[in-house]
């Protein structure tokens, strides 16, 4: 099953303070039609997957990130082990994706594509799986190319 569906029959117990859903923050040499573009694929991951505990998004205006090892990324997302898992309540644990954004030399498709699989370790953190768990390529396809077609299709019916 893939992890994004998995997470939806997840169970958490969340304390106060933690809102669901999304909280970002967009560099501001970003530029507006790239900022409507994301946030538009963020509405469309709320309606269709649970956002259970606030996930933190830092929209950097690079080309890529650096990792610990020096080699570059498209994305970094960082945790804390929910050692109470499934109850969750410390509002300053909460996860952060890092998602460098420049459409100088790629294109807006290639931002969600790394946002998707950014998201992905989401779900599978709170599905609580091992820190050795890999990403499955066929999960962030799926859930890309599901995009892709609604944002399609959304547009014939804009025509």
């Amino acid at each position: 099953m893939n992890v994004w569906e998995e997470a939806k029959q997840v169970k958490l117990s969340i304390g106060k303070g933690i809102k669901p859903g999304f909280d970002c923050w967009f560099d501001e040499r970003i530029s507006r039609s790239t900022k409507r573009e994301i946030r538009a694929f963020m509405k469309w991951v709320q309606v269709n997957y649970p956002i259970p505990v606030e996930l933190q998004v830092d929209f950097c205006y690079n080309h890529f990130l650096l990792q610990r090892n020096h080699k570059h990324a498209y994305y970094l997302f960082h945790y804390e082990s929910i050692n109470e898992y499934p109850n969750f309540n410390k509002q300053d644990k909460l996860p952060i994706i890092y998602l460098p954004v420049r459409t100088e030399h790629c294109n807006i498709e290639d931002v969600i594509y790394s946002f998707v699989r950014a998201i992905t370790w989401y779900y599978a953190w709170i599905c609580h799986k091992p820190d050795d768990y890999e990403i499955s390529d066929a999960d962030v396809e799926e859930v890309f190319l599901k995009y892709l077609d609604y944002k399609q299709s959304s547009r014939k019916k804009k025509s």
